[in-house]
């Protein structure tokens, strides 16, 4: 209380005073939860009254970690990935301009290059996923302290989810400036495939620092732990956000038509799951996509029909969970479907007097009215 009352009053010194005899107070009653909120906050109003203070944050951070037991180290890791990640973003560009070089200081992030910040905080975020067996069974509950309260609690049920979706936000990003190796990994056709034969793959990658290589190994351990659930939402979460990745990443012949089936599969499994809606709703996008690419003449009767195919697939989400994620997204996609659009296009040369070719695009439309009108053959007088 004492240190709320601090921070409404704008007195972010007076609370750390406080923080700090919480601290004390917490180490020795081993409230971990409440151990590590008090160090966020800490670190939050440090900034406020110090300049330049992000290292002092991330060696207070380090320092507990070595003292730390299990599971509060491996919170204590993947909290110290994300304030180096948050020092790395705040110097950029003044980081993008040094070169990798033997002689950058282990100790010394001021000397470190964009590859030099990667290594560590990969580090770091594969520390906090140690032990993923006492991880998986620490319910998030028990952190409820430091935990944003809201309604996909369900999706990140126990520790490990919470530190494992800490780390796959950072692997699903390549930093642009990190030299990609001629062997890179990439994912492969199982990555796109149902959960249960994306599971069974076996992945290897002389790239071993690949960020695509690490989201991926991490999206099968999350799978795999998830496969048996009485309850599917966080499995079906999961393989949606694994399906996307792959997609992105992939540089795959028939990718597409991959990701679709999966997807499919995904819908027919679960169709009256709320989370399965997103599956749903990204079909709805893909056959969109498909109606958009389409060319009057040259596809088939069902590509020709993809837009009703799309609209059907996002009309079915948005009305068995109208108040969800999916069947809000899949709503404003109904009325992008729906917005009528109609367009002209003639050649861009064109020989006068004679006969010229146009082409009609229109969609959402049951009827077009022409009208031609001569052109003055001399311009009116002004």
């Amino acid at each position: 209380k004492k240190i709320d009352e601090a921070v409404a009053n704008g007195k972010p010194r007076s609370a750390i005073a406080h923080l700090n005899q919480l601290l004390m107070q917490t180490k020795r009653t081993g409230n971990d939860a409440q151990l590590l909120k008090a160090l966020v906050v800490k670190a939050q109003l440090l900034q406020q009254v110090e300049e330049d203070v992000w290292m002092k944050n991330i060696k207070t951070f380090e320092l507990e970690i070595k003292t730390a037991k299990e599971p509060l180290k491996q919170v204590l890791y993947s909290l110290t990935a994300s304030l180096y990640k948050a020092y790395f973003d705040k110097r950029r560009w003044k980081i993008y301009d040094r070169t990798n070089t033997t002689a950058a200081d282990p100790k010394n992030p001021e000397t470190w290059s964009v590859a030099d910040f990667n290594q560590k905080i990969s580090y770091c975020y594969e520390q906090s996923l140690q032990n993923a067996a006492m991880l998986q069974a620490t319910p998030v509950e028990k952190y409820e302290a430091m935990v944003s309260k809201g309604n996909s609690r369900h999706l990140r049920p126990t520790l490990y989810d919470l530190l494992a979706h800490e780390a796959l936000d950072f692997w699903q990003t390549e930093e642009s400036e990190i030299t990609t190796p001629i062997d890179a990994f990439e994912p492969d056709y199982a990555a796109l495939a149902p959960v249960k034969i994306f599971v069974k793959q076996v992945y290897n990658s002389p790239d071993s620092s690949s960020h695509t290589f690490k989201a991926i190994r991490l999206y099968q351990q999350l799978l795999r732990f998830h496969l048996t659930d009485s309850r599917p939402d966080a499995l079906i979460d999961l393989d949606v956000a694994r399906l996307d990745f792959a997609r992105e990443k992939a540089t795959l012949q028939g990718k597409e038509q991959l990701y679709k089936e999966a997807l499919e599969q995904l819908w027919a499994q679960y169709p009256q799951n709320e989370q399965a809606m997103q599956a749903g709703y990204r079909l709805a996008k893909w056959w969109l996509q498909k109606g958009d690419d389409y060319k009057a003449g040259l596809g088939t009767f069902t590509d020709k029909m993809a837009y009703a195919t799309a609209l059907e697939y996002a009309e079915k989400v948005a009305k068995a969970y109208p108040a969800s994620e999916g069947g809000t997204l899949a709503a404003n996609l109904i009325q992008t479907i729906k917005k009528p659009e109609l367009k002209l296009e003639t050649e861009e040369v064109n020989v006068p007097g004679m006969p010229f070719r146009a082409r009609l695009l229109f969609k959402a439309l049951r009827t077009v009215y022409f009208k031609v009108v001569a052109l003055p053959t001399k311009p009116n007088p002004a």
